[in-house]
């Protein structure tokens, strides 16, 4: 068997400094797994760092009906740019015969049809810039053809229908024709908490050792500043402790907090070592159903990890009733007193971490933890 790996609008990046490139490197040792065999291979435009990685094959010469299955990695439909070679790949995606599988890890990127997508952005006379291409954009009778293919669904998740409802019902998302025709057939395969422990094996982050003397602050946040969990920044992060943000949230700065700006994903550990607590929040399409790489993350770098109780209504996460009890939050005054129980307390904090590395931490990583 011979299985591609492709995104629409983007080429695979494969790197360690970057949770979707991550995902991606999980994805492929995922399927070596389930279909035994080493033919998995990244095809798209390839670079020259790239030259020498014999499994990312360039996708000028091979051509995607050349693979028994393909699988497409999500990414955001609605990227400022496109790529020739994405039109080019999609272009043979149309003709393509047996089973095709979008893996979706991320709820904000559901599948649409990128081909009606772009065509009505032309259509609409927006200017599309367009790399290494020259001919027409995309046909009409392309948008057929693309839901015409036979998709199939990969979801990291609990529940896809009850994710799908979600983006239905608060329009969230341009197309919702394609989803309609292929609701039958997904496939829970990939199920939480399956691909995410899979995935922070592959999170180079090393297990330090956990050193309270080096603690600078009380509570973390680090990320994207998404929209969508807007409600839980407000609700969270006017706590009174010593905190620090990084990432774009300069408007919730106040005199307890520091922000610095996003890193790269391995520098990260630099400062989460430096900090004590963080919470862990989604949104509508997260939570009780989708787990964050955000959660497995924490646990790795030795944050405490409280959960909002609208991310884990039914407390899967955690097993042991001292987390049940002490780690889910329900308002900003109970982060508070939390935080406050541990902050200078090395004893409690060093029994929540044990605890939570006792039933995550052998998951993803084959380090114990040493305290100091």
């Amino acid at each position: 068997m011979k299985i591609a790996i492709i995104t629409l609008n983007k080429r695979p990046i494969i790197t360690t400094n970057n949770i979707r490139d991550i995902e991606l490197i999980t994805l492929r040792q995922m399927l070596i797994e389930k279909y035994k065999t080493n033919n998995v291979y990244f095809v798209g435009y390839k670079i020259k760092k790239e030259i020498d990685i014999d499994y990312y094959l360039d996708y000028k010469k091979y051509n995607l009906n050349e693979f028994d299955k393909i699988f497409v990695y999500n990414t955001m439909y609605h990227e400022p740019n496109i790529f020739g070679y994405n039109i080019i790949q999609i272009r043979q995606l149309l003709n393509y015969k047996n089973e095709i599988i979008y893996f979706l890890t991320d709820p904000k990127m559901p599948l649409v049809n990128y081909v009606k997508y772009w065509y009505d952005k032309v259509q609409r006379g927006v200017k599309i810039h367009v790399r290494n291409f020259n001919g027409e954009l995309y046909y009409k009778f392309e948008i057929q053809l693309f839901e015409k293919l036979k998709w199939k669904i990969w979801f990291a998740g609990h529940n896809y229908n009850e994710y799908l409802n979600i983006l239905l019902k608060n329009n969230a998302f341009y197309d919702s024709q394609l989803h309609k025709i292929i609701i039958h057939v997904y496939d829970n395969y990939v199920n939480i908490p399956y691909f995410f422990k899979y995935l922070n094996r592959n999170i180079s982050w090393q297990i330090n050792e956990y050193n309270y003397k080096n603690k600078q602050y009380d509570f973390v946040y680090f990320g994207d500043n998404r929209g969508t969990r807007t409600y839980y920044f407000k609700k969270y992060f006017n706590i009174n402790a010593n905190k620090l943000f990084i990432g774009p949230f300069d408007k919730y700065k106040d005199k307890n907090t520091k922000i610095i700006e996003k890193q790269p994903h391995n520098i990260l550990p630099t400062y989460l070592n430096k900090c004590i607590s963080t919470i862990v929040i989604g949104d509508k399409t997260h939570n009780g159903n989708i787990v964050t790489p955000r959660f497995y993350e924490c646990i790795k770098a030795g944050l405490i990890t409280f959960i909002d109780i609208d991310y884990d209504p039914n407390k899967l996460l955690f097993k042991h009733p001292i987390l049940k009890k002490f780690n889910y939050i329900k308002s900003k005054q109970e982060l508070e007193k939390r935080i406050n129980k541990i902050k200078n307390n090395p004893e409690k904090i060093k029994q929540i971490i044990l605890l939570q590395d006792k039933e995550w931490l052998h998951e993803i990583s084959d380090k114990k933890r040493t305290y100091k």
